[in-house]
């Protein structure tokens, strides 16, 4: 029987916790929960739902610190009597932020989503892949304050973050290359980051540093032909700011907008960790993929049974980003298997991929992915194409002008 623990926070919320089939264990704290996963002597369990009444700042700090520290157990926050607030925060830490009285039947569907993205990206041949590339670093320093700060709710008008760059000029020096981009399209250039938090925000910034932190790990080998990496930030960042966009015109709240423009940095990450692997051997692959008319996915399946999509989410998941961003990122270029039903932070990526163009690149080949009918039809949006392609023209023009210097 698999275990579960469940970790009810403040008042208690309904009756005892139940679900069929599962060895349930309970706590009341915390730091209770913590205990229970430091001991060595015990198996981690498959799940760990936290329970709680009203908004409680500390129960997503216990959520940051599950992900962070354990990424491969799934994460339910229960609650009731929360603001929306309060649910949708949680949505950004757990792999579901439900209401406390949600139905069993319901609670399993969501754990065996959760489950089936959680065991594909923990698969022997990502563990493989990361070896070989000289392992996987940790997210960098920053990526840690501004979490707390997005914990705490800290104030974006007046918190400072230049602090935390002292000593990573390389880190710092990528951030504002970002935000200084076209893309952006900031009236005047940023040389301090203090300046930028009020227009981009705290979880904006966590993205861009985590995408730096990628691109120092995974810089453009020496000698590299196939396509500039430089063009592989431009198209990301655009993917992001149209992926955010895209969720905003929909009417999703902040937290899934901010979701959908990380997503769109990401997207990508995997490509370039590929290609330094091998770099020859990743110019046959797309090379084969011009010459059979297939995508570059479905070739990178057959080289080195992982797509860049699939091993971007497993980095992503090694490093605790929000499940919806993974879960994203995981199926942003076959978006029909992730069995969705409405419009969501998926379909804002898949949308925004499949439209930019393309770097350029001396084989021709595409690397984003093409717009899924069947997909837009399981979600109810066959039509939207006009005005998609009317808000992604604007992000085309600057990334043209960003690769033509006009």
């Amino acid at each position: 029987m698999e275990r579960l623990i469940v970790c009810e926070i403040g008042l208690p919320v309904g009756g005892a916790f139940q679900l069929d089939g599962w060895a349930i264990q309970r706590c009341e704290s915390a730091t209770e929960l913590l205990a229970l996963l430091d001991d060595e002597e015990v198996p981690s369990p498959e799940l760990v739902v936290v329970r709680t009444r009203g908004d409680s700042l500390s129960v997503l700090r216990l959520l940051r610190k599950l992900g962070e520290r354990w990424p491969n157990i799934i994460r339910l926050l229960l609650s009731q009597d929360a603001s929306a607030r309060f649910v949708v925060e949680g949505s950004d830490l757990a792999h579901a932020s439900l209401q406390a009285n949600i139905p069993a039947e319901k609670l399993k569907m969501t754990v065996a989503r959760a489950r089936r993205v959680r065991d594909r990206l923990n698969s022997s041949v990502f563990c493989d892949l990361f070896e070989a590339l000289g392992g996987l670093s940790p997210p960098p320093a920053q990526v840690g304050v501004l979490d707390s700060f997005i914990d705490d709710r800290a104030d974006e008008r007046v918190t400072q973050v230049a602090p935390s760059y002292r000593g990573a000029v390389a880190q710092l020096r990528g951030v504002l290359a970002l935000l200084n981009s076209p893309l952006f399209g900031f009236d005047k250039h940023i040389f301090n980051i203090n300046d930028v938090v009020p227009q981009v925000g705290f979880r904006t910034l966590r993205a861009l540093n985590l995408r730096v932190h990628a691109e120092l790990a995974f810089a453009e080998p020496e000698g590299w032909k196939g396509f500039p990496f430089s063009g592989l930030t431009d198209r990301a960042l655009a993917c992001g700011l149209l992926a955010q966009r895209m969720a905003q015109v929909h009417g999703r709240d902040r937290i899934q907008q901010l979701q959908a423009m990380a997503a769109g940095l990401f997207h990508d990450l995997g490509m370039r960790a590929l290609v330094m692997l091998d770099p020859q051997r990743y110019l046959q692959v797309a090379e084969r993929a011009v010459l059979l008319g297939r995508s570059l996915t479905a070739m990178e399946k057959l080289e080195y049974q992982v797509s860049h999509s699939e091993l971007a989410a497993s980095m992503l998941q090694r490093w605790g980003v929000s499940p919806v961003v993974v879960r994203a990122v995981l199926y942003h270029a076959t978006p029909k298997g992730a069995g969705d039903a409405s419009f969501s932070v998926l379909t804002a990526l898949h949308v925004a991929d499949s439209l930019l163009p393309d770097p350029p690149n001396r084989l021709e080949c595409r690397l984003s992915g093409q717009l899924c009918l069947e997909y837009l039809s399981q979600i109810k949006q066959v039509g939207r194409q006009a005005d998609w392609e009317m808000y992604s023209g604007e992000y085309a023009r600057r990334l043209s002008r960003c690769w033509t210097g006009g």
